[in-house]
């Protein structure tokens, strides 16, 4: 373990992440369904050829940064509930 300072993204550079790595999926994602269409083998053995590709790339991208961005709007709904108190919503 590393005795150095955690270093903490940006909103900006998250939000990068997020589009580059939700672009990156989406291609990957296109690039297996045409190679699942045209292979010269049966979709399943496609299937498992392209996983290694896809299955990481879609488990980073929702998993690790949509997931913080879920984790944030309950944050910030919590503090906004803090906020107003005992006062109801009209």
């Amino acid at each position: 373990m590393s005795d150095l300072p955690r270093r903490v993204p940006t909103e900006a550079q998250r939000q990068r992440l997020d589009s580059a790595f939700g672009s990156y999926f989406l291609v990957t994602l296109v690039v297996a369904a045409i190679f699942i269409m045209a292979a010269p083998f049966p979709p399943l053995v496609s299937a498992v050829i392209m996983g290694p590709l896809v299955l990481p790339t879609a488990w980073i991208w929702m998993m690790v940064i949509r997931r913080r961005d879920a984790d944030r709007l309950g944050q910030l709904s919590a503090f906004a509930a803090r906020r107003r108190g005992g006062r109801r919503p009209r």
